[in-house]
């Protein structure tokens, strides 16, 4: 085959390769398995460039931690709740959306006059305070038909697992007959290894809720103790059991769903919607008769557990309801287009139909659900945006301070009537006993009244055929017995204020208190008794005259409040006017938050404004189609296999890149920003990579495989003169036995050093000192940078390209490292601080080792192995034992045979894991930049390690005492010095050979 037909085959093939590397990442795409990146991908654009904007008609008002601190820790009594309600009602709310789920009944709270006693007393007093009960869900009941424009959510339970078929049939079976046990349903089934408690339970719940719907479903207007008599028969007389509060549940549920049944659509006009069905928890029956409108607030999160889209219908048998955030667009919307509005829905599309014909469509999913565009909030939208409710409560609390002043009035009157008993004018007394007996019979009317609200409200929920409207005739003689309490108590109180009255009233024990003239000592206890007398008057009509001013100063309390209430109102209506206000929990230990796109965790309203946003705006992320995704992979892979089978690497690398970068700019800037269109992200860039990976990699192992893999193995620990050599000559790189040059370094001290500093401090330093001894050991001299070691180097001298002076290079590089410490040093003082300062110690030897590739069949890694290699490692640890810098073996310095090098021998020493002794030399640096005294301290220092090593201690002693006088605190003087006076006093053995062991590493 000649060279050009050869090249074509090669291009066709690399074609080939690129195209199967395209189709990959297509059937990766079709199959999901790098749809969690793509959502990533959608998550950042959301965040950075999203069109949407926040809704100025939006306000959320947020409980938050601070309403919690100021209002009372949730849950907060429902009347607490309507309050808000009426106080945002006040403040010319437009609607009011409560994202708050209220299935269940609140028991009732009883009260005092002026204060709430949270007691589980059923109308018992406290104290001599009679309390008065509270009918919570009443109160919100009258707020929420009051205000006529309030969303309640109801929670639907998406069915996302299958019921096993084992629990079916027990299910069945439980329904049959309640009474059977686990046994006897063991038994029946013939189940292996029997049934577990959990699928009974799970069973039976089914069961009951089964057959209350069931009796429930023949007549609705049952009551509770007639549906729970006929689905659970005797099992009905225990209403302490699970079994009756699973039914009462039902039931309640049962009633809700009947009771915004109105709000419901027909399943009819969305037959090829993807609709999803789930079990229905609606609000409370009261509330949910009361409620403007109500959809469902649940939100479905992505595999990866991050809210995205949102489902917009749900179904119920024959009904559907519509999503929270959709039932308030489309009331919304309506309100602007004929105030009436129709949903439907298609496989494409949820349609909201209003009454002037306009029509909003919104795109939805295979599933049937909706891409949410997030609106990223700026700091002014957050400040307008967000109401705290403690800023909506505060004003509803200044309400309840007029009404306790009110009840405050009302207490201090009913004091003061009781001095009227004391006065012995008949009009007094007949006021008083008129007051006391009006009295009586109002607070009998109070406890009728309470009876039959407490009747009315569990008739509301568990007996709707008895139901009784409240007594006309019963608040009508209440309230005018109350009125002629008040006008009694005025004219009572009017008596009071005459100073000469109260005077004679709390003046009796002066009058009745005589003082006798006869014995002295009757006389002095009349008179102390007197006295006493006159001090409890004057106290008794202090505390009168301060009652009476305290009734007076109400008044003007009163309109001290209304004053702020009106100020406040002011302010509030400015916030929320004609808007829709979103109330529900933001606190920080509220469950109520999901992970979205734009936010770790985010609260539910903000979740349900940003839908609603999303519908109401028209401005939606629509999802590329599949064909169209397919097609932009294809076609990206296409171009960059053409382009790289047909360039070189140089020209088809950097072009690669720039088409990914282009792509990505153009799919986030405008397929995204301008089109609001979710266009495949990643796998386009997958194929673009993978197609250019394997071309590349097929025409590496075809075109100059073996140059490539020696550069790519070499350029980081050669010089580039090196490396080319190597490329010129591979056969350097085939194993083979020389005489090479090992180096190993290490820092002293370093491990303290690095907890000091910390991880990243740590690392820039590293990296700092390895880029100076990298300059130092492979440019300048050559060396072969095997491998990093921690804080470490290993470098050979004379491999893989020979050198014939390894030894003296080896030396050099020693030197020069040592050196360009000392500089880097100074260099870090200022970076790191002056304590910052580094240490090497270097060990070289020199020996004949087999050298060559020692990696695997997969990976290269060329190296030395022999025992020179490991005396070079034990010869740096041995600085320590020296206090030294640089140790080289005896032949490594006969090689290097360097005169201008300040040296001296430290005899012969046998290193860990070693039998035969080796001759060491500590190395200096420069002889030229030694002082005088230090060449003599060498040179007599060497004198006295021949004396050492010949057995003349005296004499090695007396020379190393003059060498320490020359340079004191030198480690290796005091190492013989110490030995040489040993051996004075010890002599070795016969067969010493003069060396030092060392027992560490």
């Amino acid at each position: 085959m000649s060279a050009k037909s050869a090249g074509t085959s090669h291009k066709i093939f690399a074609l080939l390769l690129g195209l199967t590397a395209t189709l990959l990442i297509v059937t990766v795409h079709v199959l999901g398995w790098a749809h969690k990146a793509e959502l990533q991908a959608l998550d950042f654009r959301f965040r950075k460039l999203s069109t949407a904007t926040a809704n100025e008609k939006i306000v959320h008002v947020c409980i938050d931690d601070r309403s919690l601190d100021e209002l009372g820790r949730w849950p907060w009594p429902r009347a607490q709740l309507a309050g808000l309600i009426d106080i945002l009602q006040q403040a010319g709310a437009k609607t009011i959306a409560l994202d708050v789920i209220l299935p269940e009944p609140q028991k009732i709270r009883y009260v005092s006059e002026d204060m709430e006693v949270y007691s589980a007393a059923t109308g018992k007093t406290v104290g001599n305070i009679s309390l008065r009960p509270i009918f919570d869900d009443k109160i919100l009941r009258e707020a929420i038909h009051k205000f006529g424009r309030v969303f309640l959510p109801m929670h639907v339970e998406l069915s996302t697992q299958q019921t096993a078929p084992l629990e079916l049939l027990v299910q069945v079976l439980l329904e049959q007959n309640l009474h059977l046990t686990v046994g006897e349903l063991t038994d029946l089934v013939a189940a292996d290894g029997g049934i577990d408690r959990y699928t009974f339970v799970r069973a039976k719940k089914r069961a009951i809720e089964a057959r209350v719907e069931q009796v429930f479903g023949k007549n609705p207007g049952l009551d509770f103790q007639s549906v729970i008599r006929s689905a659970l028969g005797d099992l009905a007389d225990d209403p302490r059991g699970e079994h009756f509060d699973i039914a009462r549940r039902t039931y309640l549920r049962l009633r809700g769903m009947r009771a915004i049944d109105r709000f419901a659509m027909p399943a009819s006009p969305a037959e090829t919607y993807p609709i999803s069905s789930g079990k229905i928890v609606p609000p409370l029956v009261t509330l949910g008769a009361a409620g403007y409108q109500t959809g469902f607030a649940t939100v479905i999160p992505d595999t990866d557990g991050t809210v995205r889209r949102i489902p917009m219908l749900v179904r119920s048998e024959d009904h559907m309801f519509p999503q929270f955030a959709l039932a308030l667009a489309a009331d919304e919307l309506a309100r602007k287009h004929g105030n009436d509005f129709a949903i439907s829905a298609d496989s494409s599309t949820v349609s909201i139909r209003c009454g002037d014909g306009f029509s909003r469509k919104i795109p939805i999913d295979e599933q049937g659900y909706m891409l949410i565009n997030w609106a990223r909030l700026s700091v002014r939208q957050s400040e307008t945006g967000n109401i705290s409710a403690a800023n909506v409560g505060a004003i509803w609390s200044l309400t309840q301070s007029l009404q306790r002043n009110r009840n405050l009035r009302h207490l201090l009157n009913l004091h003061l009537v009781g001095i009227g008993r004391e006065f012995r004018t008949p009009q007094v007394k007949d006021l008083y006993w008129k007051i006391i007996e009006l009295d009586t019979q109002v607070n009998t009317l109070h406890q009728q009244r309470a009876s039959v609200q407490r009747d009315r409200e569990q008739a509301l929920l568990f007996a709707p055929n008895r139901v009784q409207p409240m007594p006309k005739e019963l608040l009508e003689a209440e309230e005018t017995i109350e009125a002629q309490i008040d006008s009694l108590c005025g004219q009572l109180l009017q008596e009071l204020r005459d100073p000469e009255h109260l005077d004679i009233y709390l003046g009796k024990p002066l009058k009745t208190s005589k003082i006798p003239a006869t014995n002295p000592a009757d006389r002095a206890e009349e008179k102390r008794k007197y006295d006493e007398a006159l001090i409890t008057f004057q106290k008794e009509k202090t505390e009168a005259m301060e009652m009476l001013n305290k009734l007076d100063s109400i008044a003007a309390k009163n309109a001290a409040i209304q004053s702020s209430i009106d100020a406040q109102l002011q302010e509030l209506r400015r916030l929320v006017g004609d808007k829709l206000c979103i109330m529900g929990s933001t606190a920080t230990g509220a469950a109520d938050f999901v992970p979205t796109p734009i936010a770790k965790r985010m609260p539910g309203i903000v979740v349900h404004s940003n839908i609603l946003n999303t519908i109401l705006s028209g401005v939606f992320v629509r999802k590329a189609g599949l064909t169209l995704d397919i097609a932009v992979i294809v076609l990206a892979g296409v171009i960059v296999t053409l382009l790289t089978a047909t360039r070189t690497i140089l020209i088809a690398s950097p072009l690669t890149i720039a088409l990914g970068l282009a792509y990505a700019g153009f799919n986030t800037l405008v397929v995204f920003h301008r089109m609001n269109v979710w266009l495949v992200f990643w796998n386009p860039l997958a194929a673009m990579a993978l197609a250019f990976a394997v071309v590349t990699a097929y025409r590496q192992l075809t075109e100059e495989r073996a140059k490539r893999r020696i550069r790519s193995m070499f350029a980081h620990a050669l010089s580039p003169v090196l490396v080319d050599q190597l490329l010129e000559d591979p056969s350097m790189l085939e194993p083979s036995r020389r005489k090479l040059t090992f180096l190993f370094s290490d820092l002293q001290g370093f491990t303290p050093l690095a907890e000091r500093l910390g991880e990243e401090k740590t690392v820039k330093l590293l990296h700092t000192y390895f880029d100076r001894m990298t300059e130092v050991v492979q440019i300048r001299c050559g060396g072969f940078l095997s491998k990093f070691m921690g804080d470490g180097l290993f470098v050979l001298f004379g491999a893989p390209v020979p050198q014939s002076d390894h030894a003296a290079r080896a030396i050099r590089a020693a030197v020069d490292c040592q050196s360009e410490i000392r500089q880097l040093n100074r260099e870090l003082s200022g970076q790191f601080g002056g304590d910052v300062q580094l240490t090497a110690r270097i060990g070289i030897a020199s020996g004949e080792v087999m050298v060559g590739d020692c990696g695997s069949s997969r990976r290269m890694d060329y190296t030395a192995i022999g025992d020179s290699v490991n005396l070079a490692s034990r010869l740096e640890s041995a600085n320590k034992f020296f206090g030294s810098r640089i140790l080289v073996s005896g032949e490594a310095w006969r090689e290097a045979n360097n005169d201008s090098l300040l040296a001296r021998p430290l005899g012969k020493i046998v290193v860990v894991g070693k039998v035969e002794p080796v001759e060491v030399w500590e190395l200096r640096g420069e002889s030229q930049e030694a002082s005088e005294d230090l060449k003599h301290a060498y040179a007599e220092f060497a004198e006295a390690i021949e004396h050492f090593a010949q057995r003349r201690f005296h004499k090695a002693v007396q020379l190393l005492e003059q060498v320490a006088s020359l340079i004191p605190n030198d480690r290796a003087v005091e190492v013989f010095a110490g030995l040489s006076r040993n051996y004075l006093s010890n002599p070795p053995a016969d067969e010493w050979d003069g060396a030092m062991r060392l027992t560490e590493k």
